[in-house]
C-alpha cells in the first residue's frame, strides 16, 4: 500500500467500554510487538550468536495486527505502543502505523526503538503525529556501546536522538541500569535532560525476564534514586499520574528524570496495560506466561465480538501484581525481552 500522507481523514469513532480486572483497574493501554527481531545483541537481553528468531508464519501478519489494534480500540483502549524486537526492522511498519493513526487512540501512538534504523522514518512519524518515541540508550561512550550491544552503532543512535528533538517529537530515553556496565554514567545520562526536553528513565534490570537466568544486580529503585540524589541534591519528586516511572525534576533542567521499578514492581496497583507479543500471545502482566492465544482466534475464524469477549474474560482474571503473576508461571521465563515486547 502506498501512503498518501496528505489525504485528510477522520479517526474512527468507537464506543469506549474498557475491560476491567477483578480489582477494578481498567485496561486502556496496549503494548503491541510487531517483531522479535533485533539488530543489536545487548548483553542483558540476547546472546551474541545463534539467536533463533521466529519464522514469518509464526508471527502476526500486518492484516492480523491491524485487525487486533481495531479490536482493542473498540474495547476502549486509548493508548498504543508499538515495540519489538526492533519495529523498524520489519518491512511495512510505516503503512501499519499510518493505518493505526486512523483509529481512536486518543492518548496517541507511541514507539519504542533502539534508534539504529529509525532516522529515515522520522519525517513520516512527524506527519502521522506520533505521540512519542522511547529511545533505548544505555551509554554515551562509543566503545562501551559496542561492548554492551556488540555493535558499533552509537553514532546512528545519536543521529536519531538529535533529529527527533529537532522535529519536536516527544522523546524519552530508556536506560537499563546494570552493575559493572553503566552505573558510572548515571550522572552523564541524566544530564541529557539538562538542556534537552527529554525524560531520561533509568530502568531496573529484570533478571527473571532476561532469558539468561542472571542474578539480581542490586541496582533497584532506591539505590538508583540515592545515586541521583548524590549528584543532584535538590531533585524533586513529581506525581506519577499512573505512569510506570517514578518521575523527578531537577531545578534548572529543561527535561526530567524517571525510574522504572519493573523488578521491584512498585507500579502494579495502577497498571492499565496489556501486552501482545509478535506471535499474538496476550499477557495481562509482564511476568505471566501469557493468558490468551489471539493468533489462534484470528486464524480459526473467530468473530471480532468473540475475540473481544475472550480479552475481557482474561483481563477480568488478572493477578493483582507481578509477584502473584510470577508465582503462577512454574519456572524461569525462557524468552528474551526482545521476544515479549519489553
Amino acid at each position: 500500500m502506498e501512503i498518501n500522507v496528505s489525504k485528510p481523514f477522520a479517526p474512527a469513532k468507537f464506543k469506549l467500554t474498557p475491560p476491567k480486572d477483578q480489582f477494578g483497574r481498567s485496561i486502556t493501554y496496549l503494548r503491541l510487538s510487531v517483531t522479535d527481531r533485533c539488530n543489536l545483541r545487548c548483553r542483558y537481553c540476547l546472546p551474541e550468536k545463534n539467536v533463533h528468531f521466529l519464522p514469518g508464519n509464526e508471527i502476526l501478519n500486518w492484516e492480523e495486527l491491524h485487525r487486533l489494534t481495531t479490536i482493542f480500540a473498540q474495547l476502549g483502549v486509548i493508548k498504543l505502543r508499538v515495540t519489538g524486537g526492533e519495529p523498524f526492522l520489519r518491512k511495512g511498519i510505516l503503512n501499519f502505523l499510518y493505518e493505526a493513526s486512523r483509529l481512536s487512540f486518543s492518548k496517541g501512538i507511541f514507539l519504542t526503538t533502539n534508534g539504529v534504523e529509525t532516522l529515515p522514518f522520522l519525517e513520516n512519524l512527524k506527519v502521522f503525529e506520533i505521540a512519542g518515541i522511547n529511545l533505548s540508550l544505555d551509554t554515551l561512550q562509543r566503545d562501551r556501546f559496542k561492548s554492551i550491544t556488540r555493535r558499533d552503532l552509537l553514532p546512528k543512535v545519536m543521529e536519531t536522538f538529535y533529529q527527533t528533538l529537532f522535529l519536536g517529537i516527544p522523546l524519552k530515553i530508556n536506560t537499563v541500569v546494570k552493575a559493572g556496565l553503566n552505573t558510572d554514567e548515571i550522572e552523564s545520562l541524566a544530564r541529557l535532560a539538562e538542556d534537552n526536553p527529554v525524560e531520561v528513565r533509568f530502568i531496573e534490570e529484570m533478571p527473571q525476564l532476561s532469558g539468561n537466568n542472571q542474578k539480581e544486580n542490586g541496582w533497584q529503585f532506591n539505590r538508583i534514586l540515592s545515586e541521583l540524589q548524590s549528584f543532584f541534591p535538590n531533585i524533586i519528586p513529581l506525581p506519577a499520574n499512573g505512569s510506570t516511572a517514578g518521575k523527578f525534576k531537577i531545578p534548572g533542567f529543561t527535561g526530567q528524570l524517571g525510574i522504572i521499578a519493573g523488578h521491584s514492581r512498585l507500579f502494579c496497583s495502577t497498571c492499565n496495560r496489556v501486552r501482545v507479543t509478535a506471535t499474538g500471545l496476550m499477557k495481562t502482566c509482564l511476568y505471566d506466561n501469557g493468558v490468551l492465544d489471539l493468533k489462534q482466534l484470528l486464524r480459526t475464524g473467530a468473530a471480532d465480538s468473540e475475540i473481544q469477549n475472550a480479552i475481557r474474560e482474561k483481563v477480568s482474571m488478572r493477578m493483582f501484581d507481578g509477584f502473584s503473576a510470577y508465582a503462577t508461571r512454574g519456572g524461569v521465563m525462557k524468552q528474551s525481552m526482545a521476544a515479549i515486547g519489553g
